[in-house]
């Protein structure tokens, strides 16, 4: 398949697959605690068996995942090319750190045969899942917490790439919130828009790599994303505008 920077340098989801992965962050383990007071082991830091947990609500949800649920977005890459991208749910889940992440099947209209990626869900928490560009390393993107206030930040710390060996690190700040967005002529409602910056630590300084913005509507999921190089002063990498979607 055509390789897609959105998830760009580092590949992200929902165009995740490709043939050079995105940026995603792992999370920190916390020891739980049973009903009677004992403490229980820590979750696996690999994938397990899949399972079949329950699916948040579509209604209630800024990330829909319910088996068959499908969004197809017009992807325009640097060059201007366009090409539809479809991801549709396959309803299998794989459990990393504790989290089910839902498997989608990624199909280019130009490409052959299929990638998948993953993505997580929860109340408040929004996360992608795929390689980052330097490694085949899996790590996690949180490109949402729904919970924040306007201007509200959260930071994953995605410690050292085993690679590079440069420290990294993801930021997000929740820009907007209750929004209407209108994409491809068509105005969604309830649309929360954030932005994520991927830093790497070089001499003490952090530099900015990439830039992804999301606009993300409650029991839709994403309408529309970009990766920009750097602190987003340079221009568009990849933009995905969502042309239309399914939720079962």
């Amino acid at each position: 398949m055509r390789y897609s920077y959105f998830f760009g340098l580092l590949l992200l989801i929902v165009a995740c697959g490709k043939d050079e992965p995105i940026i995603p962050a792992e999370y920190f383990n916390k020891t739980k605690i049973d009903t009677t007071g004992t403490s229980l082991p820590e979750p696996p830091t690999t994938p397990t068996t899949p399972t079949t947990p329950t699916t948040p609500a579509p209604i209630d949800t800024y990330q829909p995942l319910t088996k068959g649920s499908y969004w197809t977005y017009a992807e325009v890459d640097e060059m201007n090319d366009t090409v539809l991208v479809t991801n549709t749910v396959t309803g299998k889940t794989t459990t990393v750190d504790g989290k089910a992440f839902y498997e989608l099947e990624i199909i280019e209209d130009q490409g052959i045969g299929s990638d998948l990626c993953y993505m997580y869900a929860s109340s408040n928490s929004y996360i992608l899942r795929a390689a980052e560009g330097f490694s085949d390393e899996l790590k996690n993107l949180e490109y949402l917490q729904s919970s924040a206030s306007v201007n509200g930040q959260w930071q994953v710390s995605w410690g050292k790439n085993a690679d590079t060996q440069f420290e990294e690190r993801m930021t997000g700040v929740l820009k907007g919130k209750g929004l209407t967005h209108t994409v491809l002529g068509k105005s969604y409602k309830d649309v929360m828009y954030t932005e994520v910056k991927v830093e790497i630590n070089m001499m003490g300084s952090w530099i900015p790599t990439l830039t992804y913005k999301f606009y993300t509507a409650k029991g839709v999921g994403i309408i529309e994303k970009e990766a920009l190089l750097g602190d987003a002063t340079t221009g568009i990498v990849t933009r995905q505008l969502l042309k239309s979607y399914s939720i079962k």
